[in-house]
This record gives C-alpha cells, structure tokens and sequence, in this order.
C-alpha cells in the first residue's frame, strides 16, 4: 500500500524503498512484490525495468499475466523476433482468443519483415 501511495504522489524513490523494505521483510513475498513492482513501473512508462523483471520472472515461473505483460512490453517497443518467439507459449496459455493471436502472428512476422527490409537486412528475407 505504502509503494502504490507513494507512486500515485509521484515519489519514484519512496515507491522503491517500500517494495524494497516489502521483500526484505517478506521474502516469501518476493514475486507478489515484483508483480506489484511490474505494474507500476510500467504506469510510469519504466518499460526496460518493467521488461527486466518480467523476463526474470518468466524465466522462474511461466504463467499467464507474466507472459501477457511481456508482450505488452515488447509490443511497444517493437521487438518482433522476441515477441515471435512467444507465440507458441501465447496461443499455450491463451491469453488472446484464436482470432487475435492469428491477428497477432501476422501482425508481427510483417513488422518484422518490414524491419528487416527497412535496415537492409536482406539476407534475413
């Protein structure tokens, strides 16, 4: 509550002292605490962090609102290639009814086509 408190009064520092004093105390609390960690950091448009944790703790422990975060994250930052590589594990956990993860999948092999092509890369074609 603290953490949350303090982001909305828009104290970056005292929003990371209070979840970092949360998964001291807490430590069984951990991925709670990261999850919370997540959300606001992403309300701050923090993505790189937001995508460090999300990464850390995919790698951890698949599940469903880990994996919709990061292809949110790397939707906004155009990662084609990596969000491409989580397609099987999207349609797996269906976060996206069939009809958007078609939309999706051919979304994101033209804005990575288009990518390549737009810094000559060719070869890769």
């Amino acid at each position: 509550i603290i953490a949350k408190s303090s982001h909305y009064l828009g104290d970056k520092e005292g929003r990371d002292q209070a979840l970092a004093m949360a998964m001291m105390n807490s430590p069984e609390a951990e991925r709670a605490v990261l999850l919370t960690q997540v959300q606001l950091l992403m309300e701050s448009n923090q993505w790189a962090e937001a995508e460090a944790i999300l990464n850390r703790l995919w790698e951890n422990k698949q599940d469903a609102w880990v994996l919709k975060n990061i292809v949110k994250v790397y939707e906004k930052h155009h990662r084609w290639s990596a969000l491409m590589k989580l397609l099987p594990d999207i349609g797996r956990y269906k976060i996206l009814s069939k009809s958007a993860l078609d939309e999706l999948t051919v979304s994101v092999y033209v804005k990575s086509l288009e990518d390549k092509i737009a810094h000559g890369d060719t070869q890769a074609i």
